[in-house]
């Protein structure tokens, strides 16, 4: 349990800084400890001997989720290493065909994430609060058609045309994933000199 306790304070932490409110609690953490081991892949960064930092993914049948990521110390890429490029790592290495990386940002298509439509379902008891979200969804669903539009229009376009600008010999495809081997490279050395990254299950 002892990676759960590093991964319930970068939670707490990312609750803070974003001002909400943390709705998971820590029994929550306790039960799919418990209940769900086998289906979960924590990746913690440790600097020095301490963890700094975590994220939570759920393991599906064909899909890796990312959920919730948190840390107690700022390192230029971290948040990318461990909630973006350790999840391909993981997805590819185990045979998933993709990642679903949580809902928002633009700056997960720089990383290798297409955008996607996704469904959601949510009851509400008071009327007045039914009615208010159902006119929100109206101008809602118009910018995410514009958005999605203008992404796969131009900014997926200009991927997959550099894509073909380099040479094959620096491209692995595995399962469904594209690999720049030049790029990982560049980008990732910084982990293996300054700190520890360990794969908790």
């Amino acid at each position: 349990m002892e990676h759960w306790h590093y991964f319930w304070k970068f939670y707490q932490d990312t609750g803070k800084r974003k001002w909400g409110s943390p709705y998971l609690t820590w029994e929550f953490f306790k039960e799919i400890h418990k209940t769900m081991r086998n289906d979960i892949l924590l990746v913690l960064a440790f600097n020095k001997g301490e963890a700094i930092a975590g994220a939570l993914n759920f393991v599906g049948s064909k899909t890796l989720f990312g959920r919730y990521w948190g840390a107690t110390q700022y390192h230029k890429f971290l948040h990318y290493e461990l909630c973006y490029y350790q999840a391909i790592d993981y997805a590819i290495n185990n045979g998933l065909e993709k990642v679903e990386a949580g809902a928002q940002g633009d700056h997960k298509i720089s990383r290798g994430y297409l955008p996607h439509k996704t469904h959601s379902l949510h009851w509400f008891l008071h009327n007045g609060m039914h009615e208010a979200i159902q006119n929100y969804l109206v101008g809602e669903k118009e910018s995410i058609e514009f958005d999605t539009g203008y992404i796969k229009k131009h900014k997926i376009n200009d991927f997959w045309k550099k894509l073909k600008s380099i040479n094959k010999s620096l491209i692995i495809k595995k399962n469904s994933f594209y690999i720049l081997k030049s790029k990982e490279k560049i980008i990732r050395k910084i982990f293996k000199k300054n700190m520890e990254l360990n794969l908790a299950i």
